[in-house]
């Protein structure tokens, strides 16, 4: 049998929003002679002490401002996203 073609169909899917943790290592080195500890900075937040990327807060803005979505509305969706 011969090749005639091929047939193609497309169909398009809805991929729910995935939450990843980042882990950030920074490293501690002593020096073994004068005992001096050095380690990397933290790299910046947006907001200090949190735990927040901020991806999340780009997504809760653009919802609120962009979209006219209520804060209670967007609490309610990211609960069925688990």
């Amino acid at each position: 049998m011969q090749p005639l073609g091929e047939d193609v169909s497309e169909q398009l899917a809805l991929v729910t929003a995935a939450v990843k943790v980042i882990r950030t290592i920074r490293r501690k080195a002593a020096c073994p002679c004068c005992h001096h500890f050095s380690q990397p900075p933290m790299p910046g937040l947006p907001i200090e002490r949190s735990i927040t990327h901020p991806s999340p807060l780009a997504d809760v803005l653009v919802s609120k401002l962009a979209d006219h979505q209520r804060l209670y509305r967007q609490s309610a969706s990211a609960a069925r996203d688990g």
